[in-house]
């Protein structure tokens, strides 16, 4: 008798299966954030964005690990912190001389306040050592795209000022 039962569940699960594959469904997996040097696909945004938005997506998960008492001052700080850095990028990317320098400034400025917050979460034990080091490893690439990116929009900036005189 029970192998007719479980042919009968057999037969119930089936359809299911079937319906579940016409419909192109995926099956839930845990998927791993891709590195920032790997990531493919976004080549028209600058790589301070891409990467900045790689960092908010590694630190959201590990911040909402943090227990309660910290998890909605602390955490919230740090994840408003890597938010606001994004932010900032966002609008340099569409910014244009002056302006985008001001938003690179500012997103550097915003980049080691979450410095100092992932210290301090360090500090209190919220983070692992081998977190601590990865996220500071990309804060540090982050602040190096942005300087970069910042004298690139300057020198341009400036090549640009000088081509746009009349000559004399």
């Amino acid at each position: 008798m029970q192998p007719q039962s479980q042919n009968k569940d057999a037969a119930k699960s089936a359809p299911a299966d079937l319906a579940a594959e016409k419909l192109h469904i995926p099956v839930a997996q845990k998927t791993k954030v891709p590195h920032p040097v790997t990531a493919g696909g976004r080549a028209s945004e600058p790589a301070a964005v891409v990467l900045a938005s790689d960092l908010l997506r590694w630190i959201i998960p590990k911040v909402g690990k943090f227990p309660r008492t910290v998890r909605y001052g602390l955490g919230s700080r740090i994840e408003m912190a890597h938010m606001d850095v994004l932010e900032e990028l966002l609008h340099a990317q569409y910014a244009r001389g002056g302006d985008r320098a001001r938003s690179l400034d500012i997103a550097n400025r915003r980049l080691q306040v979450a410095r100092h917050l992932v210290r301090i979460a360090r500090e209190m034990n919220l983070l692992s050592e081998r977190a601590t080091v990865f996220v500071a490893g990309l804060q540090v690439d982050l602040g190096n795209q942005v300087g970069a990116w910042r004298k690139v929009s300057a020198a341009t900036a400036n090549y640009s000022a000088i081509s746009a005189t009349p000559p004399i």
